[in-house]
């Protein structure tokens, strides 16, 4: 299942994207969709690894 996420620093939206993770045999949890979210944002430069734990994770 693909899910819109948005990674929101300081009430400002810094990426939005959809995430769509591998088939499995067991169903993604949120946390998967955010840690896939997080990797793609950090290789677009939308975040730095400062950005750890100052960036909040929304569902669209």
């Amino acid at each position: 299942m693909e899910r819109e996420i948005l990674l929101v620093r300081d009430g400002v939206t810094v990426w939005q994207g959809r995430i769509k993770l591998g088939e499995k045999s067991t169903p993604a949890s949120v946390q998967d969709y955010f840690a896939e979210a997080w990797r793609v944002a950090l290789a677009a430069g939308a975040v730095s690894p400062d950005d750890a734990g100052r960036v909040q994770f929304r569902l669209a």
